[in-house]
C-alpha cells in the first residue's frame, strides 16, 4: 500500500510531489504567485505574491504579529469582539484563538469587516459577517493576532515575469517593468 507515490507499469515506484491547503490567498480574486524561500537548513517560508503584497507562511501556517488579548465577545448577528490596544484596521485579517465559551471562534481566521477603538467586527475571509448568535456565551480570554503582511510593488497582472535568485537571507526580484527589488529577512515578522 503506497501513499503519495507514483507506480509505474514496468515496476518501481517514485514519490509525488504535493502541496498542503493551508489558507485562502489573501486577494484571491486577483492572480497569486507562490515562492520558496530557505532561510536556512531547517527554515523555509513559503512567500505569497499578490496584487501589491506579499505574506509569508512557516512551517503550515501564516506568520502572524504579536497578539492582543480579548476581553469580550458578542453572542448578534456581526460578532463584535473587543480587543483593547488593537492597532487593527479594516480589511486585516486576524487569527482567533484560547477564547473559554465561544469556542467556536477558536483556531479560526477571520477579516476584520469593522474596526472602532476596541470592538472588531468579523467577517469570514470573504468579508462576509460572522452570525454567533447560535454560538456558546463568551466566558473569558482568548487572544487575535494579525497575518503579517508587507507591500509590495507588483500588480497582480506582473507576478507571473517575475524573475528571482535567493543570496542568503535576500531575495533579489527583477522584473522588465519595475527596478529591481531586494527583500530581506531580518525576522519572522520584519521584512524589507
Amino acid at each position: 500500500l503506497l501513499q503519495n507515490y507514483f507506480v509505474d507499469y514496468r515496476g518501481g515506484a517514485s514519490t509525488r510531489a504535493s502541496t498542503k491547503y493551508i489558507l485562502q490567498a489573501y486577494k484571491s480574486a486577483t492572480a497569486v504567485r507562490l515562492i520558496s524561500f530557505q532561510a536556512s537548513f531547517n527554515v523555509g517560508y513559503v512567500l505569497e505574491f499578490g496584487d501589491q503584497y506579499i505574506r509569508f507562511i512557516i512551517d503550515g501556517a501564516p506568520v502572524l504579529e504579536s497578539t492582543f488579548n480579548i476581553s469580550a465577545a458578542t453572542k448578534a448577528s456581526t460578532c463584535v469582539l473587543t480587543i483593547t490596544g488593537n492597532n487593527y484596521v479594516t480589511g486585516d485579517w486576524i487569527f482567533v484563538d484560547g477564547i473559554v465559551g465561544m469556542t467556536q471562534l477558536n483556531g479560526r481566521y477571520f477579516q476584520v469587516i469593522n474596526a472602532s477603538g476596541a470592538a472588531i467586527s468579523l467577517g469570514d475571509l470573504n468579508g462576509v459577517p460572522i452570525d454567533s448568535t447560535g454560538f456558546t456565551t463568551y466566558v473569558s480570554g482568548g487572544t487575535s493576532a494579525r497575518v503579517y503582511t508587507i507591500a509590495s510593488p507588483y500588480a497582480a497582472a506582473d507576478l507571473a515575469l517575475i524573475k528571482f535568485a535567493q543570496n542568503v537571507n535576500q531575495l533579489i526580484l527583477c522584473h522588465p517593468s519595475y527596478a529591481p527589488q531586494i527583500l530581506t529577512l531580518i525576522t519572522a515578522t520584519n521584512w524589507t
